[in-house]
């Protein structure tokens, strides 16, 4: 092995950790720029992520869920799902949930899928989510929600609003690929 092969070899191995997600957004797409800028947000103030960005098959990004609730809640949001660093399609989600909750919120969330099945379930619109519990000042605050399933990881990161909730209700995605 020649010098500038090994020295070459070394360099790899020492980025390699530091490789995060390396999804270019197209910058000309609004929608995409706001969902790389959620993947950075998120890595800034939950670095724990970055061994999901490290492992997971794919991902969908939703850089700005709304959330309003007194009694009945009710979220949406639309995003993009990335695989191989690459753009698949446009997602959406709808939450209607029951239970102690009042006030509203902005938040961002990411979902990795583990493997191409997680991924293909999200895709064919047969992933479901339930369950949340929350406690939102103004952007202080934290949310409290099933983030692992067998195939899935799950991390919101609060943008702001007053909400304080412990409901229950199915959140329904939706996928459109891009081609």
């Amino acid at each position: 092995m020649t010098p500038q092969h090994t020295l070459l070899a070394i360099l790899y191995l020492v980025a390699l950790p530091l490789v995060h997600a390396d999804w270019v957004p197209n910058t000309n797409d609004p929608e995409q720029v706001k969902a790389k800028a959620a993947l950075e947000q998120l890595l800034e103030k939950r670095p724990e992520a970055q061994e999901f960005f490290d492992r997971a098959y794919g991902y969908a990004v939703f850089p700005s869920v709304k959330r309003f609730g007194a009694v009945f809640g009710f979220a949406w949001g639309g995003g993009i799902v990335i695989q191989d660093d690459q753009h698949l399609g446009t997602c959406s989600q709808f939450v209607v949930d029951l239970g102690p909750q009042l006030g509203g919120q902005v938040y961002s969330q990411v979902i990795f899928f583990k493997d191409a099945q997680a991924l293909e379930t999200f895709q064919e619109g047969r992933f479901e989510f339930q369950g949340r519990a929350s406690g939102v000042f103004f952007g202080w605050g934290g949310a409290s929600e099933p983030s692992y399933l067998p195939d899935v990881a799950i991390f919101s990161l609060t943008k702001g609003g007053l909400m304080f909730e412990a409901a229950a209700g199915p959140a329904k995605f939706g996928y459109k690929p891009i081609y």
